[in-house]
Formats: C-alpha cells, sequence, structure tokens
C-alpha cells in the first residue's frame, strides 16, 4: 500500500505526521487501510465512500486520494459525519489541502445513531482526543476537565445518505452506538451498501453485529475484538478497538 495522501491539516493541528513513506504501521488502522483501497479497486464508475464518526475525514479523504492515484476514471463521492465542532473544522480543511472541495460532498455536522433525536453529546480536548460520544446525560467522561456536555440533534444514517445511490464503502467509528446503527438500518445496508468496516467498542456490541449480519447473508472478512492482542496474517497486533469487516454478496 503506497502513500496516498498528503493530510496537511492533521500535520498542522497536532504537530504529528501520519506517514513517511512505504508501508502504515501494523496496528489496528492496517485493517481499514485494506478495506478502503479494496473499496477503491472494487468500485465501478464512481465511488460513494460514507465515514460515521469521522474526525477529520481521515479515511474519506484517504479513499479520494487513493482513488486519484489508482484509478483517476471514478468519480467519487464523501459523505462525512462528525459532530465535534473543531474536528468538523479540520474536516473542511483536511478536504481543501488534499483537493478536494467540501462544498463538492456532503459534510454533516451531527451526532449519528440508530434512532435521531435529542442526545447529550461530549466535546472538547479536540487535539488529545477522538473519543467523543453520545453519553447518559450527566455522565462524567473521563480525564478531560475542559470536556463538555451539549445537547445536540443526531441523524440515522438513513438520514445521512438520503438521495445516494449505491455506497462502496461505510466506515463507522461511532464509539459504542454502531450496533444501533447496524440493527436499525438492514434493510438500507443490504440494498445499498457493498463494504462495511466497523470500529467496535465492547464484545456484546461486537456479537450484536455479527449476529445481525451473519443472519442477513453479510461475508465477514475479519472479526478482532475490542482490547485484545490477536495473531494475524501479518503478525501480532493489539487491538484497542475491535474490527469488523464485512461484505455484501448482493452487490457484487
Amino acid at each position: 500500500m503506497r502513500r496516498y495522501f498528503k493530510d496537511h491539516s492533521y500535520k498542522q493541528k497536532t504537530g504529528q505526521v501520519l506517514f513517511h513513506g512505504g508501508f502504515p504501521s501494523i496496528d489496528e488502522d492496517y485493517f481499514e487501510w485494506i478495506d478502503v483501497l479494496e473499496a477503491v479497486e472494487d468500485a465501478i464508475d464512481e465511488l460513494v465512500v460514507v465515514e460515521l464518526g469521522a474526525g477529520f475525514g481521515k479515511w474519506s479523504v484517504a479513499a479520494a486520494c487513493a482513488a486519484r492515484t489508482r484509478r483517476p476514471d471514478l468519480k467519487v463521492k464523501l459523505v462525512t459525519v462528525e459532530a465535534e465542532p473543531t474536528h468538523f473544522e479540520w474536516m473542511k480543511l483536511h478536504f481543501s489541502d488534499n483537493g478536494l472541495d467540501p462544498t463538492s460532498h456532503r459534510l454533516i455536522e451531527s451526532p449519528v445513531n440508530g434512532t435521531g433525536g435529542k442526545v447529550s453529546f461530549v466535546i472538547g480536548h479536540p487535539q488529545e482526543w477522538y473519543g467523543q460520544s453520545i453519553i447518559p446525560s450527566g455522565s462524567r467522561f473521563g480525564n478531560w476537565p475542559e470536556g463538555k456536555e451539549v445537547q445536540m440533534t443526531a441523524i440515522t444514517l438513513e438520514e445521512a445518505v438520503d438521495g445516494v445511490g449505491t455506497i462502496d464503502l461505510l466506515d463507522m467509528d461511532v464509539q459504542g452506538v454502531e450496533a444501533e446503527i447496524i440493527t436499525g438500518s438492514v434493510s438500507l445496508l443490504n440494498s445499498r451498501v457493498r463494504r462495511i468496516h466497523i470500529g467496535t467498542h465492547g464484545h456484546n456490541i461486537e456479537d450484536t453485529i455479527y449476529r445481525t449480519l451473519i443472519n442477513e447473508g453479510w461475508f465477514c472478512t475479519r472479526a478482532y475484538r475490542a482490547s485484545s492482542t490477536v495473531r494475524t496474517e501479518f503478525g501480532d497486533v493489539f487491538f484497542l478497538d475491535g474490527v469488523q469487516s464485512w461484505l455484501n454478496p448482493r452487490l457484487f
């Protein structure tokens, strides 16, 4: 896998450089790279990527830049959903810094869950933290003294992709609401989504997603539990978040 995107905004905001050329480090992100690059290779006329819990849009921009390099014939449509306001602003910079016009894609500043409606969401510490999430009202949220609970209106996956056709990759890192999104959107997933990459946050969540998609006829290409060290085809990898990757045989 080659170095596909510049990521200038991320370097500006954090002082970190994600890639120095060559292969990415072998960690849980390696498997997300595989799903992103395979989605690019498998796209037909248009690459459509939907990223929920997008942060600064890391994987959407990576997919677009990979398509630019490997599949310049493809049109690209990106849908990103992110609720933390500073991350959302960085996302727009990240798009622009990598030659993508944010207004030509669908960037949504909102939480996402399975049902929509009013939710409590924690924001703050954007440089140090990418775990902002929907929380029960009044919750404590770790060692983040400047974290702040705010009220927001969540959207559903159906609302996020209204009017969008076949989705080549649905990428989810939604900090604990991934199972309710999957179980609440089965019909949409079956009819319009070709590939899913999910960052998972708990074994009960992982089991629910696995049962749901297996019962719906999806094919699991990998499933690694959160907070575990696993011997993979690339060696031992520690997974802080779990990883599940799925293919929809109806659309291949």
